[in-house]
């Protein structure tokens, strides 16, 4: 299994739970720490998920744009 599957599922599963959490915290007016950590948490791990699939490297893109 590659990195980058296991860090877009944290992330997937970070996102899920920040959002619903949220959604609780504005539903019971309490609790909004860990809703935002688990967003950040989830922002973070799919941006190194992209770096690591190869999806956001700059040098790709570079390449990509000499073939056109």
């Amino acid at each position: 299994m590659q990195s980058h599957s296991i860090l877009s599922g944290i992330s997937f599963v970070s996102g899920l739970l920040g959002v619903a959490g949220l959604a609780g915290a504005i539903e019971w007016g309490s609790g909004y720490c860990t809703c935002i950590a688990l967003m950040i948490i989830s922002i973070v791990s799919g941006i190194c998920a992209g770096v690591e699939s190869g999806n956001l490297r700059k040098e790709k893109r570079k390449s990509e744009k000499n073939y056109l």
